[in-house]
């Protein structure tokens, strides 16, 4: 009896120690997928072991991020554009035991960085700059530029690039195409945009009056509109060129890609008179007028463009929306009062056509 009781305390003691021995008195790295980076940074991870203990990880710089999911502490390393190797210490802690000390160390930068990588001009915008980093020295070439549409030149330290469009916008998109080439790491592309020229855009200005039949007692002497930003992209400011009307211009909208004079419109005041536009037509085929008020009557006309004549024509008529009602003709009244009191007849057309270069 006595041996047996002695070989049960001798087998205690032996598991005791064994479970001491498993007790770890600090946190041990068991497996980890990187601890060295290039400039470019990246992700890894660390699996810990910490005796089932919860764990903390922080790193000495904040270039290199931690974050503790169970017993695995992820890394995630930036992007680093500096001329020296750096290291980071990330050190993971769980109670009652000595840390684990991670060293992350990032190369230092080797190649090319621009940013932006993609130039978009306007007409007000010609010249536009990409910031460049690099290591080195580097080349920059157009690999393509149609009709020589883009140049650049690089700042003296090398840091910025300039482009510019050479050429006003157009009817046609234009995209060019720099290569920069550094003396280590990969080139990087720049890709350069020339939008076309918004239709809108390309109406603004002064039209000639190409056609116009002026009815008996208006002004004769029609011969030039002028579009102007309103709403820019959706509506013009349209001044009629002549000394009783340049001072009260009428509204057009810009919709579907046509240009759109709707009735109704109050031009403005001159302090004794008041100045109108109104439409006048058949109603379902009979008379020769209609009620004025906006969206019941319209006039369109949608841009022809004449390429190699390098000019827009715009010829106005009734849009086929009025319900029954056919806008005929285009009359400029002075009233006497706000809207209706009709007293002199300025200007009655039946035909508007316009014309400008491009």
């Amino acid at each position: 009896m006595k041996h047996y009781l002695l070989l049960l305390l001798a087998s205690l003691a032996m598991l005791t120690g064994c479970e001491k021995d498993d007790d770890p008195t600090s946190v041990s790295l068991r497996s980890i997928t990187r601890e060295k980076f290039d400039y470019k940074g990246g992700l890894a991870s660390a699996v810990v072991d910490a005796g089932g203990r919860n764990i903390t990880a922080e790193s000495s710089e904040t270039w290199c991020r931690t974050a503790v999911i169970g017993s695995t502490v992820n890394l995630n390393v930036l992007a680093y554009t500096g001329d020296r190797e750096r290291t980071a210490t990330v050190t993971v802690k769980a109670e009652g035991l000595a840390p684990l000390l991670i060293s992350v160390v990032q190369d230092k930068f080797r190649g090319l960085v621009v940013t932006p990588t993609t130039l978009i001009f306007s007409d007000t915008d010609r010249t536009l700059s990409a910031a460049v980093t690099c290591s080195g020295t580097y080349e920059v070439k157009l690999t393509e530029n149609p009709n020589e549409a883009f140049s650049f030149s690089k700042s003296e330290d090398g840091t910025s690039i300039s482009f510019t469009s050479n050429k006003a916008s157009s009817r046609v998109e234009v995209k060019g195409r720099a290569e920069l080439t550094p003396e280590e790491g990969e080139p990087v592309i720049i890709t350069l945009i020339q939008p076309k020229k918004s239709t809108y855009d390309f109406l603004l200005g002064t039209w000639n009056v190409t056609k116009t039949d002026i009815l008996a007692g208006s002004i004769q002497n029609l011969s030039s509109i002028t579009f102007a930003v309103r709403e820019n992209q959706y509506s013009f400011k349209v001044t009629i060129n002549d000394p009783a009307l340049k001072d009260y211009p009428f509204t057009a909208e810009f919709a579907d890609g046509k240009v759109v004079i709707q009735t109704g419109q109050e031009l403005g005041s001159s302090g004794t008179k008041f100045y109108t536009l109104h439409f006048n037509g058949p109603q379902n085929g009979q008379g020769n007028y209609i009620w004025s008020q906006a969206g019941v009557v319209a006039w369109a006309a949608e841009p022809v463009f004449d390429e190699s004549a390098g000019t827009i024509q715009l010829v106005f008529g009734d849009n086929g929306q009025g319900n029954g009602k056919v806008a005929k003709t285009l009359c400029f009244w002075e009233n006497n009062d706000r809207y209706w009191s009709f007293t002199g007849q300025l200007c009655l057309t039946n035909a508007l056509e316009l014309s400008k270069n491009y």
